[in-house]
């Protein structure tokens, strides 16, 4: 099926590399580092910064919501949320806190459901142009994790440009230029 409603290309050369690395990322074994780096390790990369916090807590989750999307979750998009995890902490969020990532964003979508979570994150999201544009580029090689798109995971991710004030010409500049960066 293919979804018309916007004019948003999520399957281009950029987005496929950019989803091939992730993967590549996200299914290594988790590294287990000894000193001050083991400590960052248990608990959240970024909670000494309410800034940087509160931009990946709203990146991780949309990256959840976009795995979610069409109701059905593959590896391979679990392994691009992991991969996703590890790139924006350089390597420190192991699978054990990416799943109690996962979890928390799990029992929100539940209790305030898809809409009102898209629009918290896209919030969030909005403040930080690099962030808005560097999530939305993430959230399509989430949504290519499988190499299928769904029609609920295009329908997203336009809303989400949208919630972004993100016309189709810039996001479709933003994925073709997706591994540049």
């Amino acid at each position: 099926m293919v979804y018309t409603a916007g004019m948003i290309d999520l399957d281009t050369p950029a987005v496929a590399a950019l989803r091939q690395r992730l993967l590549d990322i996200g299914g290594a074994p988790s590294l287990v580092l000894e000193g001050r780096e083991a400590n960052r390790q248990l608990g959240h990369p970024f909670e000494d910064n309410p800034r940087a916090k509160a931009l990946f807590d709203a990146t991780f989750e949309l990256m959840y919501l976009m795995l979610e999307a069409d109701n059905r979750v593959t590896e391979a998009e679990e392994l691009v949320l992991r991969g996703v995890a590890r790139e924006l902490t350089e390597g420190v969020v192991r699978t054990q806190t990416v799943l109690a990532l996962a979890g928390e964003c799990a029992r929100m979508l539940d209790r305030e459901g898809k809409d009102a979570r898209l629009a918290a994150v896209a919030k969030v999201l909005a403040a930080d142009t690099a962030s808005a544009e560097a999530a939305l580029v993430l959230a399509a090689a989430v949504a290519m994790a499988d190499e299928e798109i769904a029609v609920e995971e295009h329908a997203l991710l336009h809303s989400l440009a949208k919630l972004l004030k993100l016309d189709d010409a810039r996001a479709n500049e933003l994925l073709r230029q997706a591994s540049r960066g």
